[in-house]
């Protein structure tokens, strides 16, 4: 897995609002504070990691007339999310997504009709994303074997929740804000993938043949969400280890800390 650069040091971490800030100050307004930023205060500063074949939407945006059909419903989409990770779906404006995008305002009701239907297919084009990432992890990991397959879909499932903190922000504000609008995935809606080699390392006994799949994997999803984005950075520093400095150690310690988990010791079921 590659390196994840600033999960944990010490550096200065932006977000890529930040650095179009810097570089075209005049046309990204500055953040406005919020609740949630108080409750939330790592939201604003997250770092947003781009592999080098991305196009940011200073590319697009120079490469293209932001008025194409096209390109100006990826721009709205990319800034929409931006907005909705900070500010959540009432907090948002329109105004200030439309800014961020580059486009004129009547865009968002040409491809969307709605601030909320913008907001649905934001959630939709991440989770998309989120899910196009877990199958290319899954893929890999065929033939490595149970354990050493699912260290690998974790890790990959770390490293994406790091580079595109997102989705997992706007779900926070809605919990946060008591809210009920993205439903979250039935069983049989799992990975079917990441299911198998689960359950072949149960029979392998390499896993614990009583956890089913479902514990298991709302347990190390519910892990890497926390710890990917922003109590582990913060905790990791504070403790003053220098190989706790170290973001790909760390990384690692946590994957093998929930994995381990899941393998034993086997003393049988929990009592009721």
């Amino acid at each position: 897995m590659p390196r994840v650069p600033g999960t944990f040091g010490g550096g200065e971490l932006r977000t890529r609002l930040d650095q179009r800030r810097e570089r075209h100050p005049a046309s990204v307004p500055e953040p406005r504070p919020t609740a949630s930023d108080d409750i939330l205060p790592a939201l604003a500063t997250l770092p947003s990691v781009r592999r080098p074949t991305e196009r940011t939407l200073d590319h697009i945006r120079g490469e293209v007339n932001t008025y194409c059909v096209t390109d100006s419903r990826t721009l709205l989409l990319d800034a929409a999310a931006e907005e909705f990770a900070r500010h959540g779906l009432k907090g948002s404006r329109v105004q200030s997504i439309v800014q961020r995008a580059g486009v004129n305002e009547r865009m968002i009701y040409h491809h969307f009709g709605s601030k909320e239907r913008l907001y649905a297919a934001v959630v939709d084009h991440l989770r998309g994303r989120s899910g196009a990432g877990m199958a290319r992890h899954i893929e890999r990991a065929n033939g490595l074997g149970p354990y050493a397959g699912m260290r690998h879909v974790l890790t990959g499932m770390f490293d994406d929740f790091h580079a595109h903190p997102e989705l997992i922000a706007i779900f926070l504000h809605e919990g946060l804000a008591g809210q009920d609008i993205s439903p979250f995935p039935a069983a049989q809606d799992l990975p079917s993938g990441l299911r198998e080699i689960y359950e072949a390392g149960q029979r392998a006994g390499t896993f614990l043949a009583y956890r089913p799949f479902e514990i298991a994997y709302l347990t190390c999803v519910g892990a890497l969400v926390g710890l990917s984005t922003y109590f582990a950075q913060r905790f990791a520093q504070s403790l003053g280890r220098p190989d706790l400095a170290d973001p790909e150690y760390v990384r690692d310690q946590i994957i093998s800390q929930l994995i381990d988990g899941l393998t034993g010791p086997n003393h049988g079921p929990p009592s009721p």
